[in-house]
């Protein structure tokens, strides 16, 4: 005969733990604990895995997104276009919506070959201020595998109020393609930039642009691989050419796309992205809700 006297009964689901902790940190005053862990629950319920493309202005962002979807989408080499967060999702269409800072939104159906014209045309014609965000969605292989990507605002510099705005909306996302070219060893603002971004964003990939312009790319990598190094970050340093991948997509040649570095870097973003994405939104969910109830629980002892 067998007995359930020692079979535990099932805990709260984590949707419910988070939800708990929410009403928590709401009633004892704490509405940055309640935003924090609702960020959480929509990042842990989401369906798609959000990528966010961040680097400072001219190192070839929105030419590595292109070179990502195989398609010509988000414009190059013209600052404007790089002035408000692009989010590419799959989905019927295209489809292309603006959402102002005043909440409301504008979407229509467009042509493919004239998204770059109308993101650039778009942000002149409603001033980059006034837009939050841009949505496109669209049918592309590498988006249907569930991946979002977001080619976010060139922060020239790194200054402190754009990095600040990239940095909040990291928290929402499951990794981060920093990019960073040939031309230098990355520099002391975007190595202090990745220390505060891997602090809230669980996967960091650098992606090294620009190798067919500058023969010495490889010293380049090395030297940027060991300065990660001994800041203690954990990453991959990628080397890509979106001008030669371009090249083999228009002359269908797989050789020239070997040398471009983007299935290696496609590789990545399956293996260190794509694939553990859920357990990890879970464990960054669990991890919030254990810091808000250790916060809260010490405000509850204090008094």
């Amino acid at each position: 005969m067998t007995t359930n006297a020692n079979v535990r009964p099932p805990g709260p689901s984590l949707d419910a733990l988070i939800v708990g902790a929410g009403q928590f940190a709401a009633a004892m005053q704490r509405p940055d604990l309640a935003a924090r862990l609702s960020l959480s629950r929509d990042r842990a319920a989401r369906p798609d895995t959000v990528v966010a493309v961040v680097g400072e202005y001219k190192r070839g962002k929105s030419s590595l997104v292109n070179g990502l979807l195989g398609q010509s989408i988000c414009p190059v080499d013209d600052d404007i276009a790089t002035a408000t967060l692009t989010v590419l999702r799959h989905g019927t269409g295209p489809a292309i919506a603006w959402r102002s800072r005043d909440g409301t939104q504008v979407r229509e159906s467009v042509d493919a070959a004239d998204l770059p014209s109308l993101l650039t045309e778009g942000v002149t014609r409603t001033g980059a201020n006034d837009i939050s965000l841009v949505e496109i969605s669209l049918e592309n292989p590498l988006l249907a595998r569930g991946l979002t990507l977001v080619d976010t605002p060139g922060v020239g510099g790194l200054t402190l109020g754009t990095s600040a705005a990239t940095l909040g909306y990291l928290h929402i996302a499951d990794a981060l393609l920093f990019v960073t070219d040939a031309s230098a060893p990355v520099s002391s603002a975007e190595l202090d930039f990745l220390r505060r971004a891997a602090a809230v964003c669980p996967v960091v990939l650098v992606v090294l642009t620009r190798i067919d312009l500058h023969p010495e790319w490889a010293r380049i990598r090395e030297s940027d691989a060991a300065t990660f190094a001994e800041m203690g970050l954990a990453t991959r340093v990628l080397p890509i050419s979106s001008t030669l991948r371009s090249l083999a997509f228009e002359r269908r040649d797989g050789v020239l796309n070997d040398e471009s570095g983007y299935p290696r870097l496609l590789d990545a973003i399956v293996s260190d992205v794509l694939e553990p994405a859920k357990s990890r939104a879970a464990e960054r969910a669990l991890a919030e809700v254990a810091l808000a109830v250790e916060q809260l629980s010490s405000a509850l002892r204090t008094e």
